[in-house]
């Protein structure tokens, strides 16, 4: 203890008085080193070393990213000219409100702490414009989030939320917001103002429904559901013409929207582990379809229209109750090398040979089983 004394006292002893006076800045930050256990006053000693710098010389980053603190000095609301302050990796558990001083902030990550929640004055950061706090322990958000009208990117993937402020849809600069791996069981209608999102992660929640006002995201070009317990997605799914992947993976559905066809720029569908019956012969005219993984669900049967898939390369059909699918998928356009998953369906033997034979002549990668399908007929 008198080790780490000397050090501070040695180091920062001529900018700690004056007038005779010790500064109460310097003397907030030594009691806040002197609080702390054995294992952490190393930490403290090297973060209180940094925030002096930083305020010494009127630095606009700062970085305490790592060194396991448990606490932060209220002091750190004295560096007001900061622009960035990355406290990732620490043992936070509280920020102190002084943290709302930081007015000219525009990135902040707080990411892999303990954090439960967040401070009110968090929203007197009206400035920022990034806002990390992935991996903590968050179970609800101050409805002063919503003055981060600046903000342009979110993290709160990885916490324990089960619900939004309403607020969240005054945040409409938002392009990326993450909030995937929650307790969410619903969104606030308000979601729907957030009109210049580009990427929107829902995946591990315990969302059962999906607001309509999603469809005012005209701007998602990415939009992950994955694993919720989703059985219906609203028809104005459609609206949101400009998505290119849209994750469905995990969930209840046992159908889809015809206005699905709507999404015509869309790459990548994944609806694996669902429930699916039928799909909608709407879904012929996603012309620039790559990807789509259909694998784990209930079909009987694929509609014609799925020949019109031009770009696709890679179907996964495998794991359902096929006995078929259309010839159309097995002659795809010149020059497209096309991969196509049965297994695991109930396709009599002679119509696996006749598939295997058609793809062959076509140059369609299939993977089906023919002993397996003369199996399933015993």
């Amino acid at each position: 203890m008198k080790a780490a004394r000397d050090f501070i006292s040695g180091l920062f002893g001529r900018s700690s008085h004056q007038n005779g006076v010790q500064d109460d800045f310097i003397k907030g930050l030594r009691d806040w080193v002197e609080l702390a256990t054995l294992e952490e006053r190393e930490s403290r000693t090297e973060a209180m070393r940094r925030i002096i710098e930083a305020r010494n010389d009127s630095r606009i980053e700062l970085s305490l990213n790592g060194p396991r603190l448990s606490s932060l000095p209220r002091q750190i609301g004295n560096l007001t000219a900061l622009t960035s302050l990355n406290l990732g990796s620490n043992q936070l558990i509280t920020l102190p409100a002084e943290i709302g001083n930081l007015v000219a902030l525009t990135r902040l990550d707080l990411c892999s702490n303990q954090l439960t929640e967040l401070p009110a004055e968090i929203g007197n950061l009206v400035a920022l414009k990034s806002l990390n706090l992935r991996s903590n322990q968050i179970t609800t958000l101050p409805a002063t989030i919503g003055n981060l009208a600046a903000l342009t990117a979110l993290d709160l993937g990885s916490n324990r939320l089960t619900a939004l402020p309403a607020e969240i849809g005054n945040l409409v600069a938002l392009t990326n917001l993450n909030l995937g791996f929650n307790r969410l069981t619903a969104l606030p209608t308000d979601a729907g103002n957030l009109i210049a999102l580009t990427t929107l992660d829902l995946g591990s929640n315990r969302l059962a429904n999906f607001p309509a006002e999603i469809g005012n995201l005209t701007a998602l070009t990415i939009l992950g559901l994955s694993l919720n317990q989703l059985k219906t997605i609203p028809s104005e799914i459609g609206n949101l013409t400009a998505l290119t992947s849209l994750n469905l993976y995990g969930n209840q559905l046992t159908e889809l929207p015809t206005e699905i066809g709507n999404l015509v720029a869309l790459t990548r569908l994944d609806l694996r582990f669902n429930q699916l019956i039928t799909l909608p012969a709407e879904i012929g005219k996603l012309v620039a379809l790559a990807g789509l993984n259909i694998y784990g669900n209930q079909l009987t049967a694929v509609p014609e229209e799925i020949g019109n898939l031009v770009a696709l390369t890679n179907l996964n059909l495998g794991s359902s109750k096929l006995t078929t699918v259309p010839d159309s998928l097995l002659n795809p356009p010149e020059g497209l090398h096309r991969s196509i998953n049965l297994q695991v369906n109930p396709i009599p033997p002679e119509e696996a040979v006749r598939l295997s034979a058609l793809a062959r002549a076509r140059g369609v990668a299939l993977n089906i089983s023919i002993q397996d399908a003369a199996a399933d007929q015993k």
